[in-house]
């Protein structure tokens, strides 16, 4: 009996050891780099990144919206589907485009609309305002295109929702958009002292592809990033920048 439960109370102490070690662990500024995690200076603390904070906040209790640029209608990302090892957050839309005639019936533009939010690319890491973030979008209109672009996005620590705030088209029938960050906007005493900007690689199919074919043609794009206020992100946007 005696044996037994020293064997319990050694497994137990083992256990809290683990436990102990495991925490001490995770609580150093090295091994919250290394564990891709964010270090509360004022805290001392390890805390969850700002990408996995906006990832668990959208695909559960805050989902955003994407802005269909072809009637500016939003389209709530209300799902989460995991494609090729890839978080989608999508939804549908179904909007009326014109309305029955005699001879015709309604016409709709019906598709769904996908949110890449594993190429997520976070464009300054602020925790007590407002955060923005690009990453890829898809507009499935159902027959009619699979268009792919770039969003930008801000997140609000404060309400927890994020925002879709500008858009740049990529074309029709793209792979492999990934998105670069070339520098990042710096803002001091609430005044743009740098704007960051950013390069988005892509794939399209070359003129002597067939559309069933995967796109090989290599495409880079630069965008601007445009008034990235960590308070305000009424003006925040896209600008092209042409070479």
């Amino acid at each position: 009996m005696n044996k037994t439960l020293n064997k319990v109370l050694l497994a137990m102490l083992i256990i809290i050891g683990l436990v102990y070690y495991f925490q001490g662990r995770s609580n150093t500024q090295q091994s919250c780099i290394t564990d891709q995690g964010f270090w509360n200076e004022a805290k001392q603390a390890c805390e969850k990144n700002t990408e996995k904070i906006i990832f668990e906040s959208l695909s559960n209790a805050h989902p955003t919206s994407i802005i269909y640029p072809e009637n500016e209608r939003p389209v709530l990302l209300d799902s989460l589907e995991k494609v090729e090892s890839n978080n989608f957050l999508h939804g549908q839309f179904d909007v009326l485009v014109a309305s029955a005639q005699e001879d015709t019936g309604p016409v709709y533009d019906r598709g769904t609309a996908y949110l890449n939010i594993s190429k997520l690319a976070l464009l300054n890491d602020n925790r007590t305002g407002i955060a923005y973030f690009a990453a890829p979008y898809i507009i499935n209109r159902m027959g009619r295109g699979v268009f792919t672009y770039v969003g930008l996005f801000s997140y609000d620590f404060q309400t927890e929702q994020a925002r879709h705030v500008s858009s740049e088209l990529l074309g029709n029938r793209v792979r492999d958009a990934s998105i670069i960050i070339e520098e990042k906007s710096v803002v001091k005493d609430k005044v743009f002292v740098q704007e960051g900007f950013i390069k988005v690689n892509f794939k399209t199919h070359g003129e002597e592809q067939a559309a069933a074919d995967f796109p090989t043609q290599e495409n880079t794009i630069s965008l601007q990033l445009v008034a990235l206020d960590p308070n305000n992100d009424e003006n925040a946007a896209f600008r092209k920048i042409t070479e």
